[in-house]
């Protein structure tokens, strides 16, 4: 596996002006904005999609065939997208959230209180949920198509929870009524239970990911 991050790696290099300009903008819109931390979602969202594009690299010339004639399993390969993409993405949501801690340290004069890191840390979620989505979209219809075919399904499924939530108020019933009646969890045992909801999602798309992959043609 240490090959294949290696290879990753390497690829990323090529863009690596991209990835300069991107912590440029990045650092910008944090000491000019008196909120930084919603630049925390959009920084690791992005900086992991352009990790995972590597699978498009892969596809390029004839790649696959190519590569599975090195001693690399076609389920080491899946893996290795999803260890690169969360700790990619890891690092880049722990050094982003350090720069917009400190953009908010040096325009509020102080430290962000306990309330500010919610919003950074809701963007975990969202990066286990990009991973979880993007891999088997990519390696089902290739790059182009997968990325196309994920933006129809996240529209599908943004439609279907507008319905449903259209549908409750027509019922009466708001999600304030929902939340109001759910038993008071602290802070940390729910952030645990939305970790351990998103690995198990990411270890079921792993799963898929890995059919998907044993069962490609080449």
């Amino acid at each position: 596996m240490r090959g294949l991050i290696c290879k990753d790696l390497r690829l990323m290099l090529v863009q690596k002006n991209f990835f300069i300009m991107l912590a440029f903008v990045a650092f910008v819109c944090m000491a000019a904005l008196d909120d930084p931390a919603f630049v925390v979602m959009n920084v690791t969202l992005i900086f992991t999609s352009f990790l995972l594009s590597t699978m498009s690299y892969d596809e390029f010339d004839n790649g696959y065939p190519f590569l599975f004639t090195l001693p690399i399993s076609r389920k080491l390969y899946v893996q290795e997208k999803y260890v690169l993409g969360m700790a990619g993405g890891g690092i880049a949501w722990l050094l982003s959230t350090l720069l917009a801690g400190i953009a908010f340290f040096l325009t509020q004069g102080g430290l962000p209180p306990l309330s500010w890191f919610v919003l950074p840390f809701a963007a975990l979620p969202m990066l286990a949920l990009l991973i979880a989505l993007m891999i088997p979209f990519k390696l089902k219809f290739g790059g182009e198509n997968g990325r196309l075919a994920m933006l129809l399904a996240i529209a599908a499924v943004c439609a279907i929870f507008g319905a449903a939530l259209g549908l409750m108020q027509s019922m009466g019933i708001s999600v304030q009524t929902i939340t109001a009646v759910l038993p008071a969890m602290s802070m940390a045992l729910s952030a645990l239970l939305i970790l351990v909801i998103c690995a198990l999602i990411v270890a079921i798309s792993c799963g898929i990911s890995t059919h998907i992959m044993e069962h490609r043609e080449f």
